[in-house]
Formats: C-alpha cells, structure tokens, sequence
C-alpha cells in the first residue's frame, strides 16, 4: 500500500461539488478522452481513472461495480412496485 497526501476541496452542497467536477473535465486537455465518453458510464469512470483522476487503481471498477449494484436495487424495487410488494 502507498499512502498519498493530497489536498481535497469541500462544498456546501452537492451541487456545487458536481458544477466543480463539470467545470474540471470541460476545461482541462488531460480529460478530452473522459468527456468524449460522457454517453457511456463505464467508459467514462475508465477514462477518468487513465487520465489520472483517482490515486485508487481500482477506482473504475469499483465505481462501476457501485452502478451496478444501484442498477440491480432500482430494478428489483420496480419490481415489488409493479407487484404491490
């Protein structure tokens, strides 16, 4: 394990993290790649982890493997709403 120091920014809301983050991708060459890929959620969190976003080796799949996860919770909960669970 390889322990990293880094400055991180806070926000008073999610909102303005994510205008952040928007801003960051837009207006930097180094994400060109991640911004290209905006349509397709896995090629983006890929993207973003080449292009040196995340310390994390494993960022991509783990955010990816979180979509997932929620994809299977919505669907599963549609399910007991279709059925009066």
């Amino acid at each position: 394990m390889v322990k990293e120091t880094a400055q991180f920014r806070s926000y008073d809301s999610y909102q303005d993290s994510f205008h952040d983050l928007v801003t960051l991708l837009q207006s930097n060459d180094r994400y060109k790649e991640v911004v290209k890929s905006a349509d397709n959620p896995e090629q983006f969190v890929r993207e973003l982890q080449k292009a040196g976003y995340a310390t994390d080796p494993a960022y991509a799949s783990k955010i990816s493997q979180i979509a997932k996860t929620m994809d299977s919770y919505q669907n599963y909960a549609a399910a007991g709403a279709t059925t009066h669970l």
